[in-house]
C-alpha cells in the first residue's frame, strides 16, 4: 500500500506532467519538449525497464485498435496518454514474492564492476566507435555499410566484445548489443532499407488525413506507436519510425536477457540480429516477440514466477499480434502452449501443438483465395528439396586469406550448426536437471515451439509457392519463420551458455583467457555479419537509397505540373523509395498501378525489369504509359546497375531526350507518346 507521501507525490508530477503535455500538444508543439515527456513518463510511470516497455505495448494495442477504427488522430492520441497516469496508479508498484523487476534507478545509479581505468577505457571505447559511425554519413548507393565504415571501428568494437566477454553485465550487455543494431541509424542519414521508406510515407499520410485507402490489414502496432509520438509529443514521424525499433530492442532485450539468463544473456549475439536493425512491422514485432520468450524463462523453469511475468508475457505477445502476423501468430502459439505445458494440460498442449504446426501454412492458403493472390500448392517438392541447404546444416570451413572474414564467416556459415550443438547439450542439461527435481524443467515446454515453427517452415518452404512475388522474394516468408524458430531456442541455449560461464569460473585462468577471446571474436563476428556484406565471401546485391536518387526523383517531378501528375516513371527500388518519401502516394490509376513501380511484384516494375535487363524500348515504355494511363513515360538507370552502360546506349537511340544527373550517378530518359 503506498504511502500519503508517495501518493502526493505522484499526484504532484501526474498534474505537471499533463499540463506540459496538454500545452505541448495543442499550443506548443515543440520536438525537443515532446521527447522530455515522452522519456519522462516512461520513466516515472514504467517504473522499471520492462515496465516501460509493458507500457510502450500497451499503447500499440490501444493505438491499433484506433487504427482499425480510424480513430488514429489528436483526441485519441492526447487521451491514451492522459489515461497513462490513471492506469499506472492502480498498478502495484512491486509483486510482494519472486523475482523483483530491477528499478530504472537502481540501473542507472549501480556502480560499475570494472576498476576506474578499465571504466575510462570502455566508456572511451564507447564514444571512439559511435563517432565513427555518426562521421561516416552513407548518403551514395553502395553495397555494404562495410566498404564505407572505417576498419578502426572494428578494433573498437572487438575490445568492447573482449571487455564484455571478461565480465559480463547487465551495463555492458546493454551498451554493446545497443552499438551492434545501430550501425545503420547512425551512418545512414538519409534512411536505410526500402520497406522503412515505405511506412515511413504511409504514417505521414495517416497523419495529415487520418486514415489511408486502401487501409493495410497489417502493421497497425507500429503505425499506432508513431502516431501517437507523432500527435501527442509533436516528435516527427521520420525521427520516431527511425528510432523506434533500435531503441526499444536495443535497450529492452539485453535487459530482459540479462534478468532471465545472467551471462547466458551472451547467447543473443548467435540469433539473427538483422531484422532489429531498422525500424519495420516486421522488427518491432520480432522485438515484441524476443521480448516475450525472454520474459517466459521464469515461467519455462517453473522458478520465481510472478503474476507481473505472465502479464508481461501476454502484453508482449498480443503487440506481436497487432504488428504483424508472421510474428504475432508463432508468438501466441508460444503463449499458448508455455500456459498448458507448464500447468500440466498435456494433452490440450499436443493438440495445440499439432494444429499450431499446419497452423502458418493453412492461414497463407486462406489468405490467398480471400485476396485473390496467385499461391500454388505443390507436394513434390517435398522429396525434390535439398534439405541440408534447406536448414543451412553444412560445415564451412574455408580459407580465403583474410584472417578476419575467414573467422567471421567461420561463425557466420556455421551459425545453425552451432545452435544445433548447443540445443543437444541443452537437452542433455535439461533432462540431468529435471532427473533430479522432477517436473521443474517439462521438456515440452522448451522444445515443442521451435519443433513447431520448423514443420510450419519446411512446409512453407516445400509446399507453397509464393508466385505473386518476384523471384528473389519468394523465400522472405518462410524465412522469416525460420528466424521466429531460432529465437523460440533461446531460453535451451541460454541454459547451455550459462552453464559454461559457471563451468569456466572454476577453471585455469589460460581456459578462462581462451574463452574470453573466443567469445570476443565471435561477437565482433556477429556484428559484421549482421549487416550486408560485400568482400570475398558474399556479393550484395542491394543499394541503399542515396542523394542521387532524391535528386532524380525532384528533377523528375519539377518537369510538370506538380498539382497533376501525368507521368509514369520506370525505376528501381532505391529511386522509388526515394519518390515516396519525397512526394507520398500521389498518384494511382486504375487498377491499382502507383506511377513509381511498387511493389516490385506489381506489373510496372516487371516492365522496367525488361527495360534493363531484355532492352530499352519504345514499345515497352509505351506499355508502361498503357498502364498509368498517361503519355510520359521516364526511364531512370542508375550507374550502378549490371551492363549500365550499354542499357544507356540502347535507350538513348529510343528515347526521345535524356539526361545525365549527380555526376552520372542516374540517367532520365524521357519516352513521349
Amino acid at each position: 500500500m503506498q504511502s500519503v507521501g508517495s501518493l502526493l507525490k505522484y499526484i504532484t508530477v501526474s498534474l505537471v506532467f499533463l499540463v506540459l503535455f496538454v500545452a505541448n500538444a495543442f499550443f506548443l508543439q515543440a520536438t525537443w519538449l515532446g521527447l522530455v515527456l515522452l522519456a519522462g513518463m516512461l520513466l516515472f510511470y514504467g517504473r522499471s525497464p520492462i515496465g516501460a516497455a509493458q507500457l510502450i505495448a500497451l499503447l500499440s494495442i490501444l493505438g491499433g485498435i484506433a487504427y482499425y477504427l480510424d480513430l488514429l488522430t489528436l483526441p485519441f492520441a492526447t487521451g491514451v496518454v492522459i489515461a497513462v497516469p490513471l492506469i499506472c496508479f492502480w498498478r502495484p508498484m512491486q509483486t510482494s514474492g519472486g523475482t523483483r523487476w530491477p528499478r530504472l534507478s537502481s540501473f542507472l545509479s549501480r556502480p560499475s564492476t570494472y576498476h576506474l581505468p578499465l571504466t575510462t577505457f570502455f566508456l572511451f571505447i564507447i564514444l571512439a566507435t559511435t563517432s565513427i559511425l555518426t562521421r561516416t554519413e552513407i548518403i551514395e548507393p553502395v553495397r555494404s555499410p562495410w566498404l564505407v565504415i572505417p576498419t578502426a571501428f572494428f578494433i573498437g568494437i572487438f575490445f568492447l566484445a573482449l571487455l564484455l566477454a571478461s565480465k559480463p553485465s547487465r551495463l555492458t550487455l546493454t551498451i554493446f548489443f545497443l552499438l551492434t543494431i545501430s550501425v545503420a541509424l547512425l551512418s545512414y542519414p538519409l534512411g536505410y532499407g526500402f520497406d522503412s521508406f515505405i511506412h515511413k510515407a504511409t504514417e505521414s499520410h495517416i497523419l495529415e488525413h487520418g486514415t489511408i485507402t486502401p487501409k493495410p490489414l497489417y502493421y497497425a502496432g507500429q503505425y499506432a506507436l508513431v502516431l501517437i509520438a507523432a500527435h501527442g509529443f509533436s516528435i516527427p514521424v521520420a525521427l520516431a519510425d527511425s528510432y523506434l525499433v533500435p531503441l526499444l530492442a536495443g535497450l529492452l532485450l539485453p535487459l530482459l536477457a540479462w534478468r532471465s539468463l545472467k551471462s547466458g544473456a551472451l547467447v543473443l549475439f548467435l540469433l539473427p540480429l538483422s531484422s532489429f536493425i531498422a525500424t519495420t512491422p516486421q522488427a518491432l514485432a520480432n522485438t515484441w516477440s524476443l521480448a516475450a520468450i525472454l520474459v517466459s524463462i521464469p515461467l519455462l523453469k517453473k522458478e520465481k514466477r510472478t503474476n507481473q511475468d505472465h502479464l508481461a508475457l501476454w502484453i508482449f505477445a498480443v503487440a506481436a499480434v497487432f504488428t504483424h502476423p508472421l510474428a504475432g501468430i508463432p508468438i501466441i502459439i508460444y503463449a499458448v502452449l508455455l500456459e498448458l505445458f507448464t500447468r500440466d494440460y498435456k494433452r490440450l498442449g499436443y493438440l495445440t501443438a499439432g494444429l499450431g504446426s499446419i497452423s502458418l501454412p493453412a492461414i497463407f492458403l486462406l489468405n490467398a483465395k480471400i485476396s485473390g493472390l496467385n499461391v500454388t500448392l505443390s507436394f513434390k517438392n517435398i522429396f525434390t528439396t535439398p534439405w541440408t541447404e534447406l536448414l543451412g546444416l553444412h560445415l564451412f570451413v574455408e580459407n580465403r586469406f583474410h584472417p578476419f572474414l575467414d573467422a567471421a564467416y567461420l561463425f557466420g556459415w556455421n551459425r545453425i550448426l552451432i545452435l544445433l550443438t548447443l540445443t543437444i547439450a541443452g537437452i542433455i542439461i535439461l533432462r540431468r536437471i529435471a532427473g533430479r527435481s522432477g517436473p521443474a524443467f517439462p521438456l515440452s515446454s522448451f522444445l515443442f515451439p521451435p519443433a513447431i515453427m520448423l514443420i510450419n517452415y519446411l512446409l512453407l518452404s516445400t509446399l507453397i509457392g509464393f508466385d505473386f512475388l518476384i523471384d528473389y522474394e519468394r523465400s522472405n516468408y518462410s524465412a522469416r519463420i525460420f528466424e521466429m524458430m531460432q529465437f523460440m531456442l533461446l531460453p535451451i541455449l541460454g541454459i547451455v551458455v550459462g552453464r559454461i560461464f559457471e563451468v569456466l569460473k572454476e577453471k585455469p585462468a589460460p581456459l578462462r583467457f581462451g574463452f574470453t577471446l573466443l567469445t570476443a571474436m565471435i561477437l565482433t563476428a556477429s556484428v559484421y555479419m549482421t549487416y550486408p556484406r560485400h568482400d570475398n565471401y558474399e556479393i550484395s546485391r542491394g543499394f541503399n537509397v542515396g542523394q542521387s536518387d532524391f535528386e532524380t526523383v525532384r528533377y523528375i517531378h519539377g518537369l510538370s505540373d506538380t498539382s497533376t501528375i501525368d507521368y509514369v516513371v520506370l525505376a528501381n527500388q532505391a529511386v522509388s523509395a526515394a519518390a515516396v518519401q519525397e512526394y507520398g502516394f500521389l498518384k494511382y490509376s486504375e487498377g491499382d498501378i502507383f506511377y513509381y513501380p511498387i511493389p516490385t511484384g506489381g506489373p510496372l516494375y516487371q516492365l522496367y525489369l525488361e527495360m534493363v535487363n531484355i532492352g530499352p524500348t519504345r514499345e515497352r515504355a509505351e506499355a508502361a504509359m498503357n498502364l498509368a494511363d498517361v503519355d510520359t513515360a521516364y526511364f531512370v538507370v542508375n550507374d550502378y546497375w549490371w551492363m549500365s552502360d550499354k542499357v544507356i546506349e540502347n535507350a538513348k537511340r529510343e528515347a526521345d531526350h535524356w539526361i545525365s544527373l549527380s555526376n552520372g550517378a542516374t540517367t532520365v530518359f524521357t519516352f513521349i507518346r
